[in-house]
């Protein structure tokens, strides 16, 4: 991208000095031996003296016939105050001051200091990346970069802060801001956009944002303005990011007859900013009177880069019109360079995936997702697929991981999207209860979220039939939309609008809530849209099984909800147990040689014993003899689930835990503290108490091991932040189940006094 920085210019006056200084010739024997004049020697050598060998590195010299400093100032000053002037109009006003200038030579001082000239193949909301290297800026930054190296980090910055324009580097984030002017500080944080925390990005950039408020550098205010927003959208800061839309339209607006066409990288960006606060402020009409002003912005330009493209496609998916979407986003495809095509093609294959067509595409690899580290998006994608597979306890198990993920930024949408996956998930399972249990446990998150917060209030409450017939011919996103036409009743018009507005997984989310709607169209042979994995799920399917065992104590078992009486040997106990977390939906099994290992180890009877074990099991649970069955697969023996669903107060627990430890991580204590405090509220007891075989022994040993280690960090972490009262009756509890426990012990005693 750069010269070398060894060259003739650079390189001869070098060696002399060094010939000179070396082997004690005289200036006259030294010019013969080089065959140059004995006054360049000299030159060369005051020079060198005065400034040494960096004297030498930068060739640049300054053009004959460029405008005076001063001038230039002036002239870049006019377009720093008022950003909406015109070549024309600048000449107007430097003349009224006496200055005459020519149209070409306000153009050429704006395009060295950045405010005009900007590559159009590569516009971009990072205007560095925009900015084409001048000679001066190119030579200035070899001879800085050879300073920095040198570990001379106050004359590089020096170096870096004459250039009047430096378009993106490496070398500039690795200098600290003290040595750095104000314009370079500017172009350091503009590159630094999602390389650094958010929280710090905002808070840098608004420090140089008011700096340039203070000077009046208007035309910086849109350069560094448009990145902040977006970093205020991102971590979800609503009236903040409103607001700072509205100062760069305000800036943006004009004042007179006249109007820059250099400005429309910023009102096209600010635009597009203006469309994502209206859908934040709930206002989706206005976003797509925005979008049309957008098309209109791009209708009068000759070239469009992909990145504009993919940003008109971008704020599509904010009202959740994905057909249109998708047709920016492979236009954006078409025209891009080969080395950003991956890009769009991972915003083409979430399009696919809302379109419901699960198969063409994998999203998660394809995606630039992972690369910025948005694992928690990501999981929350898997999960919708694993529900829509039919696998409600892997959905459940997936969104759970997620809330690990999310960042501090996208909490309340996490937190609302994983919980909505998590209801539907029980809710498939006929557990509508804990479902709704689910939702009303997030109320908070909810009401911040994007969108969730309406959907959400749709499921958990049955408003009057006028509301939401208002709610279907209102100003609202198609998804609450659906989900009020989906609580009137209207499955068919529900769907219909989701095939058009590619919403197909998050209205197949939606419908487990309104399990009679899919049972009444199946009735009547007219059901769209629901695949047959789904249909076999329990809430579906009357006819399936779902057993609830907790034995997180005392083994009590639910059959479809309802309590069953059992009195099952310790042994048929610890086999059920071991069975349902090996084999918990349909279509998984368990080798028989596995059982027999452990139950009956060195038995000639074994198989005999399990196939009484078996009888007793069926009879205790209500079982059909055929939902149990030992097949012969593959020359061996196993024992196949074929048609029940298990779900179990263990996995739960971990759910609970992983959803306490996601809220610490993000400062949002009370949640933690109140998703420890339900964890531990499942154990009734010892769990494993009579079962001495080999697995049941080590299942107690871990799951013990467990709750004693979480037990210890809940008490740790909230001795600080909770109740301590809850915190020592949690420790009481987990003592009576572990009694040996000296760490709890320890604990429990230090509270104790601190209560008293």
């Amino acid at each position: 991208m750069f010269p070398q920085m060894g060259n003739r210019n650079t390189d001869l006056p070098l060696s002399v000095i060094r010939h000179y200084l070396n082997t004690g010739d005289s200036i006259r024997k030294t010019a013969e031996r080089w065959k140059i004049h004995y006054t360049t020697v000299f030159k060369w050598l005051k020079r060198y003296k005065k400034e040494g060998e960096i004297g030498f590195l930068s060739t640049y010299h300054r053009p004959w016939n460029r405008t005076k400093n001063l001038t230039e100032r002036k002239i870049v000053m006019l377009k720093e105050r008022d950003p909406r002037l015109t070549v024309r109009k600048a000449q107007e006003i430097l003349r009224n001051e006496g200055i005459m200038i020519s149209l070409k030579g306000i153009w050429n001082t704006w395009r060295r200091y950045g405010c005009a000239g900007f590559d159009k193949s590569r516009l971009d909301s990072v205007i560095t990346k925009c900015i084409p290297w001048s000679k001066e800026a190119e030579k200035k930054y070899n001879q800085a970069r050879w300073l920095f190296e040198a570990g001379n980090v106050a004359e590089a910055a020096e170096i870096l802060n004459s250039i009047p324009s430096l378009p993106e580097n490496d070398l500039i984030n690795q200098i600290p801001d003290q040595y750095l002017s104000l314009q370079r500080r500017i172009e350091k944080y503009i590159q630094l956009f999602k390389k650094i925390p958010l929280p710090e990005y905002i808070s840098k950039m608004e420090s140089i944002y008011n700096e340039c408020v203070r000077n009046e550098l208007y035309f910086s205010l849109l350069k560094i303005g448009i990145l902040q927003g977006g970093a205020l959208s991102f971590l979800g800061e609503r009236k903040a990011f409103s607001a700072k839309i509205k100062e760069l339209t305000d800036i943006l607006k004009p004042r007179g007859n006249y109007f820059s066409y250099l400005l429309f990288l910023f009102k096209y960006i600010v635009l597009i900013g203006q469309g994502i606060a209206k859908v934040r402020l709930f206002d989706y009409n206005g976003g797509y009177r925005i979008i049309k002003q957008c098309q209109e912005l791009m209708r009068h330009r000759k070239y469009l880069p992909a990145e504009f493209m993919a940003l008109l496609g971008t704020v599509y998916t904010w009202v959740q019109d994905y057909r249109r979407a998708e047709y920016w986003f492979l236009k954006a495809l078409n025209s891009a360079p080969q080395n950003e095509k991956s890009k769009y093609e991972g915003l083409l294959s979430i399009i696919i995936w809302h379109k419901g067509e699960y198969k063409k595409v994998n999203v998660f690899k394809k995606t630039e997702l992972q690369k910025w580290g948005d694992r928690a998006t990501s999981l929350f994608f898997e999960a919708v697929n694993s529900l829509i597979d039919g696998k409600p306890e892997s959905a459940i198990a997936l969104s759970t991981d997620s809330l690990k993920f999310a960042k501090r930024e996208q909490l309340n949408d996490v937190v609302s999207g994983v919980y909505l996956i998590i209801a539907s998930a029980h809710s498939t399972l006929g557990r509508k209860e804990e479902a709704i249990k689910n939702l009303k446990g997030i109320y908070y998150f909810s009401q911040r979220s994007r969108h969730w917060g309406k959907i959400i209030s749709l499921v958990v409450s049955n408003p009057p039939e006028e509301k939401l017939i208002k709610i279907v011919n209102g100003n609202f996103l198609p998804l609450v939309k659906i989900a009020a036409l989906l609580r009137i009743g209207n499955y068919r018009r529900a769907f219909a609008l989701a095939k058009r507005k590619y919403l197909i997984p998050d209205f197949l989310l939606l419908v487990p809530f309104f399990p009679e709607l899919v049972i009444s169209n199946i009735e009547k042979g007219k059901l769209l849209g629901v695949p047959k994995t789904m249909l076999r799920l329990p809430v579906f399917n009357r006819a399936v099984l779902v057993y609830n065992l907790r034995f997180l104590g005392k083994l009590v078992v639910y059959r479809n909800e309802e309590h069953l009486k059992i009195n099952l040997r310790p042994k048929d106990v610890a086999f059920l147990i071991h069975f349902a977390l090996r084999a918990d939906s349909p279509g998984k099994k368990v080798l028989v040689d596995d059982f027999c290992y452990n139950f009956w180890p060195g038995s000639s009877n074994a198989f005999s014993n399990l196939s009484h074990l078996l009888v007793r099991i069926r009879r205790a649970l209500k079982l059909p003899g055929h939902l149990l069955e030992v097949l012969r697969i593959g020359g061996d023996s196993y024992l196949v689930n074929q048609g029940i669903y298990f779900v179990n107060d263990y996995s739960e627990f971990g759910h609970f835990l992983k959803s306490a430890k996601a809220f610490m991580e993000v400062g949002k204590w009370e949640f933690g503290f109140e998703h420890f405090l339900m964890a531990f509220k499942l154990f009734r007891g010892e769990p494993f108490k009579r079962n001495f075989d080999e697995w049941s022994l080590n299942m107690r040993f871990r799951i013990l091991n467990e709750l004693e280690n979480e037990a210890i960090i809940f008490a740790r972490a909230f001795l600080e932040h909770g109740d301590k009262r809850d915190v020592k009756k949690v420790l009481e509890k987990v003592l009576k189940i572990i009694p040996d426990s000296k760490e709890i012990s320890s604990l429990l005693t230090l509270i104790s006094n601190q209560i008293l």
